[in-house]
C-alpha cells in the first residue's frame, strides 16, 4: 500500500499544482496577489500523505478495477479541501507548525511583520481565512470538473455539499467545547470523532470514488459505515499521540490539545479517572493556553496510573473488530478486485498504527 500511496501522492501533486497555476494565471490580471497565493496553497497542499485524495482512487478502484480519469481531479479536490480546513483550524487554535512548517496564518504573519503592520498578528490570521476560503473554492471548482467527467455533476457537487456541512458544524461542536461551551459526554465526543473525522475523512472519499465508478447505493453504504469506524479509530490514534506522540513525527507541537482544552476521549476518561492530586493536576494544566513537555509528562504518568492508556487501547480494539466485521461484508459484495480490496484491509491497520 506504500508504493500506492507513494503513486498516487506524486499523481495528486501533478493536479493540484495544474490547478493552482491555472487559477493563478486566470486571476493575475484581477489581483497581483493571486500568483503568491496559489503558489503558498500548492506548496501547503502537497505536504501530507494525501490520505484522503488517494481513498479516491481507491474507492474507484474497488468497483471499477482501475480509477477512471474523474479520480484525478476529484482527489485534488479533497486535498484541497483538508487544506482549507487545516488554515483555519490553526487559526482557531493558534497553532503556528503544522506538517514540520510555519501555518499558513503564522506565515502571513511573519511576512507583515517584515513591513512593520501595526498587528502582524491579526492580519495573518485574515489573510489566512481568505487563503482557507479560495482552497474550498478551487477545491469545488475541481469536483465539478470530476463531475462533469464522470457524468454525475449534480449528484457529485450535492455529496461534497453536505458532507463539507456535516464537518463544519462539527467544528463548531469542537470549538465551542474547548471553550468551555458545553460539557460532551462520551457518546458526544465518539459522534464528533465520526462525524467531524470519519465521514471526511474516510466515508467521503471512498464513496465519492465509487459514485463516479457506478457503484450502487447499498455498497457506499457500507464504504461509508466502514469510514465512520475508520475515523472514530483515527481520531483515539490522533488523540493518543498527541499524548504519547513526538513533536518531530506528529509535526505539531505535543500538548497542544491540552493546552487548548480539548474535550477528547483521553480528557473525558482521566477527568472521571483522577483523583486526589492526580484531578488537581488536570485541572491545573488543561484549557491553561500552556503546555510544555513536563505538564505533558505528567498528563502521561496519570494517563498510565489510573488504566485510562489501558482502557483507551481496549476500545480501539472493539473498534477495530467491527471495522473488521463491515470489511467482511463490503467483500462479500463481490465487487473488490484486488489490490483494491487488500488496499481497504491496509488501510485499517495503517490507521491502529500510524506514528504520524
Amino acid at each position: 500500500m506504500q508504493q500506492y500511496l507513494s503513486q498516487q501522492k506524486q499523481n495528486l501533486t501533478e493536479e493540484i499544482r495544474r490547478a493552482c497555476r491555472r487559477e493563478a494565471a486566470a486571476m493575475e490580471q484581477k489581483n497581483p496577489r493571486a500568483s503568491d497565493l496559489f503558489t503558498l496553497l500548492a506548496d501547503f497542499s502537497t505536504r501530507g500523505k494525501m490520505i484522503r485524495g488517494s481513498l479516491v482512487s481507491l474507492g474507484a478502484g474497488l468497483v471499477a478495477g482501475e480509477a477512471p480519469p474523474a479520480a484525478l481531479p476529484l482527489g485534488a479536490a479533497m486535498e484541497l479541501f483538508q487544506s482549507a480546513l487545516l488554515i483555519h483550524d490553526d487559526i482557531m487554535d493558534r497553532d503556528t507548525m503544522r506538517r514540520g512548517q510555519s501555518t499558513v496564518h503564522h506565515y502571513y504573519a511573519l511576512e507583515a511583520a517584515k513591513y512593520g503592520t501595526d498587528d502582524a498578528a491579526h492580519l495573518g490570521e485574515s489573510l489566512g481565512i481568505c487563503a482557507g476560503d479560495v482552497a474550498i473554492f478551487l477545491a469545488f471548482s475541481l469536483v465539478n470538473e470530476a463531475g462533469l467527467i464522470a457524468g454525475n455533476h449534480h449528484e457529485l457537487v450535492g455529496l461534497f455539499s453536505r458532507e463539507m456541512s456535516i464537518v463544519g458544524t462539527a467544528q463548531m461542536s469542537d470549538v465551542a467545547w474547548s471553550d468551555g461551551w458545553g460539557d460532551p459526554n462520551l457518546a458526544e465526543v465518539i459522534s464528533l470523532y465520526r462525524y467531524k473525522t470519519g465521514r471526511y475523512t474516510f466515508s467521503l472519499p471512498l464513496s465519492a470514488g465509487a459514485l463516479i465508478a457506478g457503484a450502487d447505493r447499498r455498497f457506499r453504504d457500507l464504504l461509508e459505515e466502514y469510514g465512520e469506524l475508520l475515523g472514530i479509530l483515527f481520531q483515539i490514534r490522533d488523540d493518543e499521540l498527541g499524548l504519547f506522540g513526538e513533536s518531530e513525527e506528529v509535526g505539531k507541537p505535543i500538548g497542544s490539545d491540552i493546552a487548548e482544552g480539548k474535550k477528547t476521549l483521553f480528557y473525558l476518561m482521566l477527568k472521571k479517572a483522577a483523583e486526589g492530586e492526580a484531578l488537581s493536576v488536570l485541572e491545573r494544566i488543561y484549557g491553561k493556553g500552556k503546555a510544555g513537555i513536563d505538564e505533558v509528562r505528567q498528563i502521561r504518568k496519570i494517563a498510565v496510573s489510573t488504566g485510562v492508556l489501558s482502557s483507551v487501547e481496549t476500545m480501539m480494539d472493539d473498534y477495530k473488530r467491527k471495522a473488521e466485521a463491515v470489511l467482511d461484508q463490503i467483500l462479500s459484495f463481490g465487487i473488490g478486485r484486488e489490490p483494491w480490496s487488500g488496499y481497504l484491509r491496509q488501510l485499517l491497520d495503517y490507521v491502529c498504527r500510524r506514528n504520524s
